[in-house]
């Protein structure tokens, strides 16, 4: 079988288009077993078959090819961990959240599909089937968590999401990352706002004690104050 010399000089200036198309392919395998098998929101749940065993899965054997391939299919994997759990760093024995884990990589996955594959020519459709993609994940991640943890609110998920809004959007003491660009900032109001919709539900249907809970403020409530597009 034929090798690529990822090191050879003669394809050093295309493999930056090589990857994000691989990428962009294995996006696409996840979005079509999503679209298959909707209960399938992770790699975690995915079901492996006798033809197809959990370890074939392409996305988990590109990441064995080589360092370079495991970087680009990390936020796949990553976002996979079971949600509420506590992950130890191999080396320098730190302990991991697996919600912050999920949330970044989740976050770094979207804005990889804005900059490199867009920038190479990947299709509108594609971008709207990898973003409905994201929500769908996000959505059943939140109801996993209110269905198999004693957290009815999914309040680490809130707290995280109302971070990556503020680092985009701003707040009152700034416009965040997305400065003046009206453009991204309306994708990413209208992206928060469909990510924020499962968390508020959950806020506004739970029942409160006077006096001894506070009601939470809606997600969308930040997003429309600071939108400023």
């Amino acid at each position: 079988m034929a090798r690529i010399d990822l090191q050879a000089s003669e394809i050093q200036d295309v493999l930056p288009r090589i990857f994000t198309c691989l990428l962009a392919k294995w996006t696409l395998v996840r979005i079509i077993e999503r679209c298959k098998r909707p209960n399938n929101w992770s790699l975690v749940a995915w079901e492996p078959t006798e033809n197809h065993p959990y370890d074939t899965h392409p996305i988990f054997t590109l990441r064995l090819v080589c360092k370079r391939f495991s970087s680009l299919f990390k936020c796949h994997v990553a976002m996979c961990c079971v949600p509420y759990t506590t992950r130890v760093l191999r080396y320098k024995g730190k302990k991991w959240q697996s919600e912050h884990n999920f949330v970044d990589h989740f976050f770094k996955l979207i804005l990889v599909v804005l900059t490199d594959l867009r920038s190479h020519g990947l299709s509108v459709a594609m971008c709207t089937s990898f973003k409905m993609y994201m929500i769908d994940t996000w959505t059943k991640r939140v109801d996993w968590v209110v269905k198999n943890t004693d957290d009815q609110l999914a309040s680490k998920l809130y707290h995280l999401l109302k971070a990556y809004a503020i680092r985009f959007l701003g707040d009152h003491k700034g416009k965040g990352s997305c400065g003046e660009n009206a453009v991204m900032r309306e994708y990413f109001f209208n992206f928060l706002a469909a990510l924020a919709r499962p968390l508020d539900k959950l806020a506004e249907e739970r029942m409160y004690e006077f006096g001894k809970e506070r009601k939470r403020r809606p997600i969308s409530w930040h997003l429309q104050t600071y939108a400023r597009f």
